[in-house]
This record gives structure tokens, C-alpha cells and sequence, in this order.
């Protein structure tokens, strides 16, 4: 997925490229927030705008620890890597 556009690059100006890749969540999971509800325009997160969201929808809260969780998890099977 986001790596897809990096190797396009490379690809058309013939750098070799590699990816290496660890998952933080399903594919078919659905989350009930979005990164836009977190961050600003250029894409930083904003602790302000997760603290609004979280008490708008406190039912995201155990999906925010599971994501934090798994994040890590494949943060550090990458570091492995």
C-alpha cells in the first residue's frame, strides 16, 4: 500500500528499491475514527484533536489501545528485521 508509490519511483528512475513490511490491524477491521479526526492539514498529529475525538467517541478507546499495541509490536519485528 504506501510503499506501492515509493517503488513506482524508484522503479521509473531505476533505483532498486525494497520494502520490508509488518501489519498493525486487519484488513477487515473497521475503525470508528480516521487519521484526519486526529491530525491537521499536513498530516502532524494533534493531542488536542485525539483528546476531542476520544471524548466525542469513547467507544474507540479500546481500538486506540489495540492499535498502539499492535503498532508496536510490528515496530519491533521490523527493528528485527
Amino acid at each position: 500500500m504506501e510503499s506501492a508509490a515509493v517503488a513506482s519511483a524508484a522503479a521509473e528512475t531505476g533505483i532498486p528499491f525494497a520494502a520490508m513490511r509488518a501489519i498493525s490491524d486487519a484488513a477487515e477491521e473497521e475503525l470508528g475514527f480516521s487519521l484526519e479526526e486526529f491530525t491537521d492539514s499536513e498530516m502532524n498529529i494533534k493531542m488536542t484533536k485525539i483528546l476531542v475525538t476520544v471524548a466525542k467517541k469513547p467507544w474507540i478507546i479500546p481500538q486506540l489501545l489495540r492499535l498502539a499495541r499492535n503498532s508496536n509490536a510490528a515496530g519491533k519485528s521490523l527493528a528485527i528485521g
